[in-house]
This record gives structure tokens, C-alpha cells and sequence, in this order.
């Protein structure tokens, strides 16, 4: 359930909290006095719902920051993500190696065309997974203050490198890492200095 939906049923139930208590008062004072069972019963059943309201909210905001915890431990310590972050580090060696096919490079840079290659691979699968996240950030099923805080960096860093990669790719489909760019851009990636050469 998205933050504002949750904020709009607190609003209705407790505007209708109030003029129903309202409405009830009001008749009790006009036809029998100090008989308030009826608000009694009313104001009851309107503080459950008030509290399931408020515990159904906790537990989304739970599950989203468990869903986070667990997504940034998988990509830290899963072992065929390291070895993939291996791979690209052998071709882009610093945070300031772009994605740009170089033979003059050691090991060279293949086209982007050679998309099985091994470097295209592992970039690949980095981009995705970090689409993914990016994706569950903005459809709000990961929290978003423990993702930008755990993998803001990870995600500016493979995102400097990339750029130029990601850019030719975009090129034939926008839709290709488009919450991936979008998070990026959210989080203020234009402000963003790579690290120095041995990073």
C-alpha cells in the first residue's frame, strides 16, 4: 500500500470519525440526554479500525525495509555477483574507465556489438539487478532511504562507468534500464565526481 493511499484512508476514516460522532451527539442531546452508549460503540469500532489502519502500515513499511536489507546483502556478498564485479574491473580498472571499446586499452574493449563477450555480460547483468532495485524503489516496494543510503555509491559508480554503454544502448530501446537512469537521476547523479584513478 503506498504511503499517500495510507494517508488518505487515516484522513476519511477520521473525517468521518467526526461527523458521525457529530450527527450522534446532536441527537442524543435532543431526544434523551446522557445516553452515549451509541457514541460509545461508534467512537470503539472507529479506534480498531484506526488501529488496524495503523498496523497495516507498519507492516508494509517492515516488509519494504526487510525487502532492502535483503536485496543489498545479495548484492554484496553473492558469490557470481563478485565474480561478475571481477570481470568488469579487469576491463574498467579505476571508478574514472568508461565503457567505451578501446583496443588500444589492456585488455582491449570490445565493440558494443559483441554482447556475448564477457565484459558485456557481466555489465549487463550489474545493470539489470540494479534496475531491478531501482524499479521496486520507485513502485515504493523497497524502502528508498535504506537503498539510496546502502547503494547510492555502487549505483553512481557503475552508472559513471557504464554512461556511454548505456546511452548507445538506450539509443534502440529507452525502456532498456529506464528506473535504473531514472533513480539515478533522482538521487542527484549529476552532482556526482568519480572517484580518482586506483579507486
Amino acid at each position: 500500500m503506498r504511503r499517500g493511499t495510507l494517508w488518505l484512508i487515516y484522513g476519511l476514516v477520521l473525517a468521518g470519525s467526526g461527523l458521525a460522532i457529530y450527527v450522534l451527539y446532536a441527537q442524543e442531546q435532543s431526544e434523551s440526554p446522557h445516553q452515549y452508549w451509541h457514541i460509545a460503540t461508534l467512537v470503539g469500532s472507529l479506534i480498531i479500525a484506526i488501529g488496524w489502519i495503523v498496523a497495516s502500515g507498519n507492516t508494509v513499511r517492515n516488509a519494504q525495509r526487510q525487502h532492502a536489507i535483503t536485496i543489498s546483502l545479495a548484492y554484496e556478498y553473492d558469490a557470481k555477483s563478485a565474480e561478475r564485479r571481477k570481470t568488469i574491473r579487469r576491463y574498467l580498472a579505476t571508478g574514472r574507465t568508461q565503457l567505451i571499446p578501446s583496443q588500444g586499452s589492456d585488455p582491449p574493449i570490445p565493440p558494443y556489438s559483441e554482447v556475448a563477450h564477457e565484459l558485456y555480460e557481466a555489465v549487463d547483468y550489474e545493470l539489470n539487478f540494479m534496475d531491478f532495485i531501482a524499479n521496486g524503489v520507485l513502485s515504493e516496494t523497497l524502502d528508498n532511504t535504506l537503498i539510496r543510503n546502502g547503494m547510492q555509491s555502487q549505483f553512481f559508480y557503475r552508472y559513471y562507468q557504464a554512461k556511454p554503454y548505456v546511452q548507445a544502448v538506450r539509443r534502440q530501446n529507452r525502456r532498456i534500464w529506464s528506473s535504473f537512469v531514472e533513480i539515478c537521476d533522482e538521487w542527484g547523479f549529476d552532482a556526482y565526481t568519480p572517484p580518482t584513478d586506483g579507486s
